[in-house]
């Protein structure tokens, strides 16, 4: 067994020396690649073209008005501010909170909610987008207190240059141990980008 063990020993320290004399007997150059003119002007200008982009904040203020959809009789003013990220210029994600006023501002809900926005740049100034609006509306005023609960808004729009205008859906649910209703809305909003 000792003689078998010896002899495999040895045939590795063959198999090992033999190995590292040819790897010394070639000189060792890093490796190279070799392009043309063409290939090296199509690389130059590729990283040239492409953009680099930055995360960077993103701030927005909309100002708008929604419609009750049951009747369109009450209309509800909207003031909301969402502050995040532009992830890249396709993504942008952030933490929205708003006003919305009822009755001729005699009652008010506060939505607080994460924002979702997806672009699909045209050109620099023109960019259309869809959002979504997720979180939870709070009751400010005496007779919308202890009323919060759901808030939902999908949205289209078209971002020009740092103005952005919006149409939408809102859903608000209203609920406390004695009530539990579900107020649909038709948004229309304008912020500005900053």
């Amino acid at each position: 067994m000792k003689n078998l063990l010896l002899s495999l020993a040895m045939v590795l320290v063959v198999i090992f020396t033999t190995n590292a004399q040819e790897v010394s007997s070639h000189e060792l150059q890093p490796d190279t690649l070799t392009l043309n003119n063409s290939t090296k002007n199509n690389i130059e200008n590729l990283s040239a073209s492409t953009p680099k982009f930055k995360i960077h904040y993103q701030g927005e203020i909309w100002w708008g008005f929604s419609l009750q959809t049951e009747d369109f009789s009450a209309s509800i003013l909207n003031i909301h501010t969402v502050h995040g990220l532009k992830l890249n210029k396709y993504l942008s994600t952030g933490i929205g909170v708003g006003l919305d006023f009822y009755n001729s501002f005699l009652s008010a809900m506060m939505p607080v909610y994460i924002d979702v926005k997806g672009y699909l740049p045209i050109n620099s100034r023109v960019t259309p987008f869809i959002a979504l609006d997720l979180g939870y509306s709070i009751g400010l005023t005496e007779d919308l207190a202890g009323h919060g609960n759901l808030y939902i808004s999908p949205t289209i729009g078209l971002k020009y240059k740092k103005f952005s205008y919006q149409i939408g859906y809102t859903g608000q649910r209203f609920s406390d141990e004695d009530t539990n209703f579900f107020v649909n809305m038709l948004q229309f909003k304008v912020a500005y980008t900053f």
